[in-house]
Formats: structure tokens, sequence, C-alpha cells
């Protein structure tokens, strides 16, 4: 017996019948006899229709709520935008011992260039616009895009006159004009070159047999530290044409500021105290050579003090004036971006300024600004040098070789 059957019967209500009341009601569609019906067109589209309507809700929904999805891969991304400097890049800033025996010290920039006009090679430039700091750039126009301008002195540096010394550090480490430009390279993420780059008015060369060899106008040395998730690992010094580099462990340290020495008058940047060969960079022999630097704990300058501080963008190639940071004067970036060179051109042999000594000259070229001094580089030493790029562990190892990137072109040899 079928009891469902039975049970409806009982009602006295037929199935069709409920089905029948539903439909009217619109609670439900009439009922499809899949073995009789056919698909009308009207149907298929309306299926169709209801099918994607509710696939596309889905899709929305699935937009609206889906979790915000930030890429881990930070490889091209920097940590410090341009225009930022990380505030390692001040806490672990070295500090200079200038030599007991210095005459030419730190120097304004800015009076530099009021003490000085624009020459292409060794003829003065007529130049309408009064230089400064922040247009020195102008000149870049001029002279194979500014390499062939040379910021001439006005008065005879024979002479000496007193702005080419500079300014003594205070006792506090503070100079009382702007000598330094500090320089942050981000590299890649987490990777950031900062470069602590010193300014001074004149170079003094060695006495070689009585000879005073290598003088030149502007003088620009640097140190640069490689930080690596903040924490410095490795700092090269300048010296003349090439430097050495060691360990941030390795080198002295007041506090856990690291420590370089000026030796007297070249200026060259040195991990330790005494006498330094530069025929054999990176020895240490009882007696000297015709070339020897000399350096020790004289005045100690804090070059952070008073510096004007800058990014570099390694793709663009382009200074930033830092925001938040500086004197006074701001950051001006054209005498950053200054192509040519920041001292007279080397004299002629005609000229009674000069004097010859087998090859090397008593006056030579200024220097060119911070912009050449390799900002962008793969190790901690400038691409290129001769001997490769070693980092030494040890300050025992200064004595092993150095690192020359070009010719001893600070003496001025043929």
């Amino acid at each position: 017996m079928d009891i469902e059957k039975t049970g409806i019967q009982k009602t006295g209500i037929e199935t069709t019948d409920i089905e029948k009341v539903d439909i009217e009601k619109g609670e439900f569609e009439e009922p499809v006899d899949w073995a009789t019906a056919r698909w009308t067109k009207e149907r298929i589209q309306s299926r169709l229709l209801s099918y994607t309507l509710a696939l596309c809700s889905i899709a929305i929904l699935a937009l609206i709520f889906q979790p915000r999805y930030t890429p881990s891969d930070t490889t091209d991304q920097t940590p410090n935008p341009q225009g930022t400097i990380p505030s390692y890049a001040i806490d672990y800033a070295p500090l200079i011992w200038l030599d007991v025996n210095e005459e030419y010290f730190p120097s304004s920039l800015a009076t530099h260039i009021q003490n000085t006009h624009p020459s292409l090679d060794h003829d003065a430039l007529t130049f309408n616009t009064t230089l400064d700091l922040t247009n020195l750039s102008l000149l870049n126009a001029l002279g194979d895009e500014g390499l062939n301008i040379f910021l001439t002195s006005n008065l005879d540096v024979t002479t000496l006159p007193p702005w080419l010394t500079g300014t003594k550090p205070s006792s506090t480490g503070l100079t009382s004009s702007t000598s330094a430009a500090i320089i942050a390279v981000p590299r890649s993420a987490g990777v950031v070159d900062v470069f602590y780059t010193y300014f001074y008015s004149f170079n003094l060369g060695p006495t070689v047999l009585g000879q005073q060899l290598g003088n030149h106008v502007g003088d620009w040395e640097h140190n640069m530290i490689r930080f690596v998730d903040g924490v410095p690992e490795a700092m090269w010094f300048s010296q003349h044409g090439g430097g050495q580099a060691f360990a941030y462990s390795a080198v002295e340290k007041i506090g856990k500021r690291p420590v370089g020495y000026s030796a007297k008058g070249t200026h060259a940047n040195y991990a330790s105290p005494g006498r330094h060969d530069m025929l054999l960079p990176g020895t240490h022999l009882p007696f000297d050579l015709l070339l020897t630097d000399y350096s020790s704990n004289g005045t100690l300058w804090d070059p952070t003090l008073n510096a004007f501080w800058y990014t570099y963008d390694a793709i663009t190639a382009s200074f930033t004036g830092a925001a938040g940071i500086g004197g006074e004067e701001g950051n001006p970036v054209g005498a950053m971006e200054f192509r040519g060179r920041w001292g007279d051109k080397q004299y002629k042999d005609g000229d009674e300024r000069q004097s010859w000594w087998w090859g090397w000259r008593r006056w030579v070229d200024g220097p060119r600004g911070p912009w050449d001094k390799k900002l962008v580089r793969e190790g901690v030493c400038p691409d290129g040098g001769f001997g490769g790029c070693v980092v030494k562990q040890d300050l025992r190892e200064e004595e092993g070789r150095g690192v020359w990137v070009g010719s001893q072109a600070w003496v001025g040899r043929d």
C-alpha cells in the first residue's frame, strides 16, 4: 500500500491541487516534467541571466572582502626615501683628527666661491650672475658640460691669502662655517652607503728634497661607510688617488663613532696616526721615502656639527637636499651638481709660479667635487681600482696593500 498517497487522499486534496495553489501564491515555479518538457528560448535566456548575475555578485563580494596583500620581496625598494637622512648616518659619523702641525683647516664652501672666479682652462670667463652655493651648477652649461671649468683664485695663491687657511675647529669639534657635505646613497633594500666628504680650500703638497710638490687650490677628501640594515659593516679612507678599506669592527672609535686621521697638508685620510709612505702605499718604513704623509692626534673635528646633508639617487644621478637637518643655509644642491674643478688649473711650465722637478709639478689642478667620488659602487672601494678591493679586518693590516684608483695626478707628474 502507498502510505504517502493514502495520507494525501484522506485530506481530500489532490497533489496537483497543492502545486497549483503554491504557483498562484508565487512560492514555486511550475514543476517541469523532464521527460517531456521542451526548453523555450525565453526560459534558456532567463536561466543564463540568473546564473550570470549570481557569478558577478560572488566576484564583487570576493574583491571587497579579500585580504590586502603586500609583497614581501623588497629587493628594489629603498628603506629611506630621497631627501631623508637615516639616523644611523649621524650616529656612526666619523670623527677626524687633524694633525698637530696642520696649517690648512676645514674651509667654508661659500667663502671659497666668493674668493674665486670661473675660468675655462686658463681664460677667465665673464659671468653676469653672482655665483653661490645654490647656482654654481649654472657653470655646467659651459666648457664641456662644466668639466673644463676651474674656480680660479682671485688673488695670486703663491702669496697664500688668508682665506686659504680655513677654520680651526673649536674644543667641541665645531667649525664656524660649513666645511662638509654628507651624502646618503640608498643602494638596495637595507643597504645604504653614506659618504662623508670634507672640504679644505688648500692642499699643501709634500716636500721632496727641498722641493714643494703637488700644491693645489681646493681639496675634497672623504670617508664612506656601508650600512646593512642600519649596521655599519665597512669604511673607506680616501688617500690621494686611492685609499684603503677596513671592517667597521677594526677601526679606532670614540664611543661607536669611527675615527679617521687627516694627514698634514694633504688631508689624506688614514685609519691610524703616524708616517704613511705614498710611493709604497700601506707600508710603514723606519725612514722617510721621497713622498710621506704624517698624521697625529692634533685637533679633533666633528664634521656633522656644521655640514650640508644630501641624498643621491643612483638611477637618476641627482642630488636632493635633505629635509629637517642642516643649518640656516639649508642644503643647496647647486654646489654638489657643479662638475668643474674647485681650484686653479695647473700653471703652465712657463709660468713663474710653476716649478718642475723630474716630471713632478709644484702646482697642479684643483679637484672635482663629491659627484666625482664614485658615489655608486659595487664594493666599499671605488670600482676599477688597481689590486681589487680588500676590506682589512685589523688595523695592523694597514701595512698591507691599498687600492689605487687612478694616476697620482695630485702631484702633477707627466
